[in-house]
């Protein structure tokens, strides 16, 4: 994004004000929450939660100096911006609502006054409505939150974190099938969230109960890539052999996996080639004894995340591919690790303290969106989180931010 862009985008980020807006339709809305900053590929803000005409809208927001640049991009031929509710413009040079790639047209908004320096306006000063942006160390407004000042943040997110991990606890202790949960749970968090609803999809066409019967990693391999419509999508190096070990016809279309271009270690085909490693590693004893069985004797809570790892991690080698990312990497190992192994650990009685401690003492996870977004909008690069305090701001957001809900955010005051 080119300088200017970024700035009015900055603008944007600041909107949640309180304000009444009006599109260039003559729609009036409020700002709730104006969405995450999207660091890659895809449309400039995510999740963004409006007010309009006394109904709420969620979707994504695009920013661009004039209304012509989604035609100049070529987003109006992109499914990847479908989601989009609002175009973001400081000047609209085409006087029609802005159609997307599935048909359907969205309203346009003129942001009054984004280039003026500091982008700042006061209460009353005029129709954009803009708070200045945070500055570390907090006790500044950023999109109409007061974010509380010195080391009371870290306790906060601290405290958070540990509500979001007691809260996934509780829901494993209702679990009626334990390795058909966390079957469907590791599946669902190869996709990150937004991107883990094909995901979750495959693992209730293909239950646990089927994919444990199949011998070999090949045709486990097989299952699921077939299962989820993406063997064509497979390295070519074990294309053909993986295409001998299926039988039958795909349950997902090939569509459903279309995002955003990502990384070739975060390709879906390969994610789920080295799952299948992982779920050929446990076959013999099932997932969650084979777990159990690779923490005895228990590591030091602040060693786990080696355990952790050694479980869940899984290289190209171990996968049967050629040298290259690891399909699951010590990146991804964490983030299954703190969002569904240690829950899951704690719901045991036997393993109730040393998962805890495990949670509260695991090291700084690799920052996704969500956590790049808030540490920006609250100013808080210069806070150094563990993994249960960034769960802590993804609480904030989920709970919070994302829903409009300031005024009851533990973090901020209107």
């Amino acid at each position: 994004m080119e300088e200017h862009e970024a700035r009015l985008a900055g603008a944007w980020a600041r909107t949640a004000d309180g304000r009444d807006r009006f599109t260039q339709e003559g729609e009036r809305f409020r700002v709730l929450f104006p969405g995450r900053k999207n660091g890659g590929p895809g449309p400039d803000f995510r999740g963004a939660l409006l007010q309009v005409e006394g109904r709420r809208v969620r979707g994504d927001v695009e920013a661009h100096l004039v209304a012509s640049g989604w035609h100049g991009h070529g987003h109006d031929s992109d499914p990847h911006f479908n989601q989009v509710v609002l175009h973001v413009v400081g000047r609209d040079d085409m006087g029609t609502p802005t159609r997307l790639a599935n048909g359907a047209r969205v309203p346009v908004l003129v942001l009054h006054g984004w280039h003026e320096e500091g982008h700042v306006r006061g209460p009353g000063s005029g129709a954009s409505g803009l708070g200045p942006t945070v500055r570390p160390g907090g006790g500044d407004r950023a999109g109409g939150c007061l974010v509380r000042a010195g080391r009371d943040v870290a306790a906060l997110l601290l405290k958070q974190g540990l509500i979001r991990f007691h809260a996934r606890v509780a829901r494993w202790r209702r679990a009626r099938e334990t390795d058909g949960a966390l079957y469907r749970e590791l599946l669902q968090g190869l996709g990150y969230g937004r991107e883990g609803a094909p995901y979750l999809r495959l693992a209730r066409a293909l239950p646990w109960a089927a994919l444990a019967g199949a011998q070999g990693l090949r045709k486990v391999q097989s299952r699921l890539l077939g299962t989820a419509g993406l063997m064509a999508a497979a390295p070519k190096d074990v294309g053909a052999e993986l295409r001998a070990h299926w039988e039958g016809t795909p349950s997902l279309q090939t569509s459903s996996w279309r995002g955003p271009p990502c990384r070739p270690a975060s390709n879906p085909a390969r994610r789920l080639l080295g799952v299948g490693a992982l779920f050929v590693r446990c076959s013999s004893l099932g997932l969650a004894r084979s777990l159990f069985a690779s923490l005895n004797p228990l590591p030091a809570p602040e060693r786990a995340q080696a355990g952790l790892r050694r479980w869940l991690a899984v290289s190209a080698d171990d996968a049967g591919l050629p040298p290259g990312p690891a399909p699951l990497g010590g990146a991804v190992a964490d983030i299954l690790a703190v969002n569904i192994l240690l829950p899951f650990l704690a719901s045991r009685p036997e393993m109730r303290t040393w998962a805890g401690a495990a949670y509260r003492d695991y090291p700084r996870l690799e920052p996704d969106s969500v956590l790049r977004s808030m540490v920006e909008r609250l100013g808080l690069a210069g806070l150094r989180l563990g993994a249960c305090g960034q769960q802590g701001l993804h609480r904030v957001f989920r709970s919070y931010c994302s829903q409009g809900r300031q005024p009851w955010c533990p973090l901020c005051q209107v």
